[in-house]
């Protein structure tokens, strides 16, 4: 992901709107910079001395410092370390579902049981959208779907692939014949003979 820069003096990024689990890796158009160290709070991040070359992080507010300006900033991270959501989990589909709706969603009774997903860990890095954005965004991104049960609880799935029809092998077609013939006109129906009756008057 590429940090949000949210002061240019300090040259301090955000990653993530709470804590974060781990930072596995800062790099500096490709090359990685030095871990400085861990703070315990945005003030002793701010106010901390970062070498050149180096970062400091503060992971309990998903926030980075530098020491040099970069060229172009990316970071590898294992986030959303909040306890009122669940911790930190593997990072699966469900499980994000799950947070995205316990927290930005506020539905406190959301489980990521409701949602079989099979794929691995996944991961999902937005700025802004609302959380019905965010979750259509997560379902596409494992062919899947979300919604509401008929108990009106949230859940999701995977999209699964229809299954193959595969005939009897045979040589395939190389020519065809079919006969043809143009049907015959239809026969016109000839009017009803005039039938004449005469009368006689008295």
């Amino acid at each position: 992901m590429e940090p949000v820069l949210i002061d240019a003096g300090l040259l301090l990024y955000q990653l993530h709107n709470g804590p974060l689990q781990q930072l596995l890796a800062v790099r500096d158009k490709g090359v990685a910079l030095i871990v400085g160290g861990d703070v315990a709070s945005y003030t002793a991040l701010s106010t901390a001395t970062v070498a050149s070359g180096t970062f400091k992080t503060c992971l309990a507010a998903g926030l980075l410092r530098l020491g040099a300006t970069p060229s172009l900033l990316t970071a590898d991270a294992q986030d959303d370390n909040d306890a009122s959501t669940g911790g930190y989990n593997t990072g699966s589909a469900a499980s994000i579902a799950q947070k995205l709706l316990r927290g930005p969603g506020g539905i406190a009774a959301a489980s990521g049981t409701s949602f079989a997903c099979t794929v691995g860990e996944s991961g999902l890095w937005l700025c802004g959208g609302t959380v019905g954005e965010v979750m259509e965004a997560l379902a596409a991104g494992i062919f899947g779907w979300w919604g509401t049960s008929t108990a009106g609880l949230y859940q999701g799935g995977q999209l699964a692939a229809p299954p193959e029809e595969i005939g009897p092998l045979r040589a395939p077609w190389w020519r065809a014949r079919a006969g043809y013939q143009a049907p015959s006109p239809p026969t016109p129906r000839s009017a009803p003979p005039i039938r004449w009756r005469r009368t006689s008057r008295s």
